[in-house]
């Protein structure tokens, strides 16, 4: 699973809260806290489940789509 906060620009692309992970507040501990008991008091099912979901959003990105993102912010 994946916990990260909002103030990540990858969180549209990587992460759909409740489904692969949890995204918190940036600069905010007790949000950040509470989705860390999230994972913690997953079961192991549910962490699998998870992290398999998590691997398929990192598919979303191949070599040549991310080579092509780098070179478009090359071009501005």
């Amino acid at each position: 699973p994946v916990v990260c906060s909002d103030a990540c620009g990858a969180v549209p692309l990587f992460v759909t809260p409740g489904n692969n992970g949890y995204v918190f507040e940036a600069g905010d501990v007790g949000s950040l806290e509470r989705n860390m008991l999230k994972v913690i008091n997953s079961t192991d099912d549910d962490l699998r489940a998870m992290s398999a979901r998590s691997h398929e959003h990192g598919q979303r990105i191949s070599p040549e789509l991310a080579a092509a993102s780098f070179m478009s912010i090359l071009e501005k």
